[in-house]
């Protein structure tokens, strides 16, 4: 045997070996790029997870997850219609509770950092901009506060409870009041730089896209209203009161109403593109990731529609009205929240149910979802004020969680077996060539 053809077998070997490490890092279980899992942001800094409340992220948090850890305020369960939702900034988790304090929670186990006291229920959502906290409360004021110590930066008032949550556009904090008006303020300051009159209460969160903002209202009517001065650009008539919050993806505006209605209304002009009748009250928002949409009705099921046409896809029955709590999309998973008091992490593709948490109190509110050191985590605020942090790695808290049978899903090999599995092929690999090597040069 000569060096040369030793030489070029060990390099090519090795060459092999090395992008069969590389590829774990390249393809997730389902052959998506865990790019994302690496380089997406931890946070969640406000209901919907992003300015245009999609309620997505393209990672997948695969089910079975266990209690990673819980707080509770200790108050009684309520039964309502909205609730605030969590926010995730930095280490922290950011939720209000029923008791009027806003909490700051430490993400790693639930430690409260600091607290916020409002004079009235918090059943706004937080949002997160730049280190300042935005939210509003039963007793009609807007608050921002320092997101890392608790502290008011200001206040503003408004004429009745805000139940809106908040959205931050190029240093302006835009919610909606019960007063009818949806207020636009300075974000360093609180000055009220414009307000807009709808014909009733606005509960719908707000979003800005393109210089536009655009909120539902009781009044049944889904407004456009410019960022710049609050002057209406056009007004949709979606046929009774608008709670849900509207999303939005390429060019459409996707949100419920009373009538039992999902819409898809044009962003241009407001015409409505299409709607799906569902079978009672719709006052979840809609979740919008890879062309489907995912929604929760009162009739307790969740929707999957095609973004394009409205087409039914599928729909998974809870056991509970499913209010303005909006479903969260993981990748190739949906997580659901239902007032029968239990989490739903469901095939995005199929609706099939993969797995279910038991809360203990009913749910009104949505998940919030991140990452932490490339761990997924999701978040629920159960009615009895308690927040729930529930982890796909491993846990001490396991009985806590109920693990359905869903066939070779949950028993693939993860990333991290595979790269372990690889790196002994390597050492294997690498030492047996290297003897020979060494034989073929003697």
């Amino acid at each position: 045997m000569t060096k040369e053809p030793a030489t070029k077998t060990l390099a090519v070997a090795i060459g092999f070996l090395v992008t069969l490490v590389l590829l774990p890092t390249i393809f997730t279980e389902s052959g998506a790029a865990t790019a994302d899992l690496q380089n997406a942001t931890e946070d969640w800094p406000m209901l919907g997870g992003d300015p245009q409340r999609n309620f997505y992220r393209s990672y997948t948090i695969k089910p079975p997850l266990n209690l990673k850890w819980k707080y509770t305020t200790g108050a009684l369960p309520e039964s309502f219609y909205i609730e605030s939702s969590p926010a995730i900034y930095d280490q922290s988790v950011i939720v209000g509770g029923k008791d009027g304090i806003l909490r700051a929670l430490n993400i790693q186990d639930g430690r409260e950092l600091w607290t916020f006291h409002a004079q009235g229920p918090i059943r706004s959502s937080p949002t997160v901009f730049e280190g300042n906290v935005f939210v509003g409360s039963d007793d009609g004021s807007v608050y921002a506060v320092n997101a890392n110590t608790g502290k008011l930066i200001w206040q503003f008032g408004t004429e009745d409870k805000v139940w809106s949550s908040p959205t931050f556009s190029n240093g302006t904090v835009i919610v909606g009041s019960h007063d009818t008006y949806l207020y636009a303020f300075d974000s360093s300051t609180g000055a009220l730089r414009w307000k807009f009159k709808a014909g009733d209460w606005i509960v719908s969160s707000p979003i800005v896209v393109d210089g536009w903002v655009y909120f539902g209202s009781e009044d049944g009517y889904l407004y456009a209203v410019s960022f710049a001065d609050g002057k209406v650009k056009w007004k949709s008539f979606l046929e009774n009161r608008v709670w849900s919050s509207p999303s939005y993806s390429q060019g459409r505006l996707y949100v419920g109403s009373r009538s039992w209605n999902i819409y898809a209304v044009n962003a241009e002009d407001g015409t409505i593109a299409w709607r799906y009748q569902t079978e009672y009250i719709i006052r979840s928002s809609v979740a919008v990731g890879n062309g489907i949409l995912y929604t929760g009705s009162t009739d307790a099921k969740v929707y999957a529609l095609s973004a394009s046409d409205g087409k039914f896809l599928w729909s998974f029955l809870t056991k509970g009205a499913i209010n303005t709590n909006t479903p969260v999309v993981a990748g190739e998973v949906v997580y659901a929240t239902s007032e029968d008091g239990f989490l739903y992490a469901l095939d995005a593709r199929s609706g099939n149910l993969m797995w279910k948490y038991d809360a203990g109190a009913q749910i009104i509110s949505s998940p919030a979802i991140s990452l932490l050191n490339s761990t997924g985590t999701v978040y629920v605020h159960s009615s009895d004020d308690t927040i729930h942090a529930l982890t796909a790695g491993t846990s001490d808290a396991k009985e806590a969680t109920t693990m359905l049978p869903t066939g070779s899903r949950n028993d693939s090999t993860t990333i991290l077996e595979v790269t372990l599995i690889a790196i002994g092929v390597i050492v294997a690999t690498v030492y047996a060539l290297g003897r020979r090597y060494k034989r073929g040069n003697k």
